[in-house]
């Protein structure tokens, strides 16, 4: 193994909860949460919750990744004194928040977006011209979808490339944005648009039924994928030391 996940073995075996701001993100999430089911914006909400599983499904990856190859996680959090939590090998408290409600804010905006076109729509404005683009889908999803998922992808892998350059988020394979250039799209598409995809998806879905549904199938495998680790011993929890 690198030396990187290395430290990060140790942090994980070392590191149990330690830093204040644990004590506001998580009224900061619930806040969100239940400020969007207040205003029975499900498609908010469950899109909200697949954002949030897509990346716990990445995560865990990228646990099996480490220890199965025996060299290092595709991407880790070594730093244990920067974190409040360390969870996975690639995964703090702190990220695990920001997933959490990542997606709300761009669901919303796209929300604001759907109310001013069917607006428009009904007071007879010509949506067959310049805002019949956002009345068609690609892909599953609205143009205006794709316009916010790739921003959204697009702030996220700066901020990442700031923490990497940090040394607070390591990359450790060539192909997964060690290398820069060509080597930050996986970053920029595994690792952030498909869980703005995922999201908007879920929120397209016609029923409340169908968008729990989605979440709930993507959590069932998140689970299985957790079981496995927990079979294998590659969840590592705090270990004290012996006194």
């Amino acid at each position: 193994m690198t030396p990187t996940s290395l430290e990060i073995l140790k942090a994980l075996e070392t590191t149990t909860i330690n830093h204040f701001e644990i004590v506001f993100l998580i009224p900061a999430v619930l806040f969100v949460y239940a400020y969007v089911i207040s205003k029975k914006n499900w498609p908010a909400v469950f899109g909200g919750l697949a954002f949030f599983f897509a990346d716990v499904f990445n995560e865990l990856a990228d646990t099996i990744v480490l220890f199965a190859s025996g060299y290092a996680p595709i991407w880790g959090t070594p730093k244990a004194s920067s974190t409040g939590w360390l969870l996975l090998p690639g995964w703090c408290f702190e990220i695990a928040c920001m997933f959490a409600i990542g997606a709300v804010p761009f669901i919303l905006i796209d929300g604001v977006f759907q109310k001013k076109w069917s607006a428009q729509k009904q007071i007879g404005y010509d949506v067959a011209s310049t805002q019949n683009y956002r009345m068609k889908k690609f892909a599953g999803l609205y143009l205006s979808q794709w316009v916010l998922a790739f921003a959204g992808s697009l702030l996220a892998l700066v901020v990442e490339m700031l923490l990497n350059r940090a040394g607070l988020l390591t990359w450790e394979w060539a192909w997964w944005g060690k290398s820069g250039g060509l080597s930050l799209i996986p970053v920029f598409v595994l690792g952030y648009l498909w869980f703005y995809c995922f999201a908007f998806w879920v929120s397209n879905r016609e029923t409340v039924k169908k968008q729990a549904i989605a979440v709930s199938v993507l959590a069932a495998i998140d689970l299985i994928l957790f079981m496995f680790c927990l079979c294998r011993d590659w969840i590592i929890t705090y270990n004290p030391p012996a006194v």
